[in-house]
């Protein structure tokens, strides 16, 4: 096992760890600002599908997750009717969709939820872990449910309104992938071996419109808004491609290479492998592998060069 292989399988699990469960949902006891009449939460008794940390434990919560898919998109379309906005697949829908999220989404006030302040880069010093006792870096866990059925929506919309999409994980195109997180995928025409189709994920930019909206009214952050609308029509007007993920990776380390003289450090390079799926490092080209075993020598690792290839 290389050297990059052995801090990817110390860092990934790390990254993902998470105690939640949707059944956790039932003992929510904070006091929170928004009720959401009528609205039943999901209350299975698993992790969300972003935080499984085996292959096998990813396939069973995403077929989880597909099982209930219709209650769940028939439960948060009655919620946002309920609020005066229409669960429609346009991007009009999605923006107005969006910008409820943010004015209504909630940092939990559960016993614990103090432990950890969130990773907001650009923040000047120490971000605070709470403010006025609601939470800065976890969700209240009823918006857990709310998080996963908005997005089980948005992805039913992409698959309406895009031919030939439909719900898949990662798994199916990334050997030993430990997300669950339900994708929607975009084939179109056959793939090459080792390529990835067209993929988009649901769950990732709801989530991240809730995290944006809930740092935002918390004044920690003020970024530009991300646009579910836009969102949508990405995934339903471009035309599908394929890409593959070692060459991708190749590309980013001589772009980086050729911007700051050197390549990142291998932490670094761990992350963006994570980031394409990858659980080996690719065969690089000769000058990429020069500078990782001069990397080696300087830092007393023996015969990892064979590995690093």
């Amino acid at each position: 096992m290389s050297s990059l292989t052995r801090l990817l399988h110390q860092v990934l699990p790390a990254s993902l760890v998470s105690g939640f469960k949707y059944s956790h949902i039932a003992r929510e006891q904070g006091a929170y600002r928004n009720a959401l009449p009528g609205y039943t939460p999901y209350l299975g008794a698993h992790e969300p599908p972003n935080r499984t940390l085996t292959s096998r434990r990813a396939h069973i919560v995403y077929d989880l997750v597909m099982a209930v898919k219709t209650t769940r998109v028939a439960d948060i379309s009655a919620l946002l009717r309920r609020t005066g906005l229409e669960p429609a697949a346009t991007p009009e829908a999605w923006d107005k969709i969006g910008r409820w999220i943010g004015e209504t989404v909630e940092g939990s006030r559960e016993p614990g939820s103090d432990r950890y302040g969130p990773y907001l880069p650009y923040y000047p010093g120490v971000p605070p872990r709470q403010i006025k006792g609601e939470s800065t870096s976890v969700l209240r866990p009823l918006w857990q449910s709310v998080v996963l059925d908005l997005a089980l929506l948005l992805g039913g919309h992409m698959i309406a309104r895009a031919p030939s999409a439909r719900w898949s994980c990662d798994g199916e195109w990334r050997e030993g992938s430990c997300s669950g997180e339900p994708l929607v995928a975009i084939p179109g025409q056959d793939i090459p071996t080792g390529h990835l189709p067209t993929l988009h994920g649901p769950f990732d930019a709801i989530e991240s419109v809730a995290w944006q909206g809930l740092h935002r009214r918390q004044q920690l952050t003020d970024p530009p808004p991300i646009s579910l609308g836009e969102i949508l029509h990405n995934a339903i007007e471009r035309p599908p491609s394929s890409r593959d993920p070692r060459q991708e990776l190749i590309k980013s380390l001589e772009d980086y290479l050729n911007e700051h003289g050197d390549l990142p450090e291998n932490e670094e390079i761990v992350d963006w492998m994570i980031d394409e799926g990858l659980l080996e490092m690719p065969e690089l080209p000769s000058r990429l592998v020069s500078i990782l075993d001069e990397r080696d020598e300087r830092a007393g690792r023996a015969g990892t060069k064979d590995a690093w290839r």
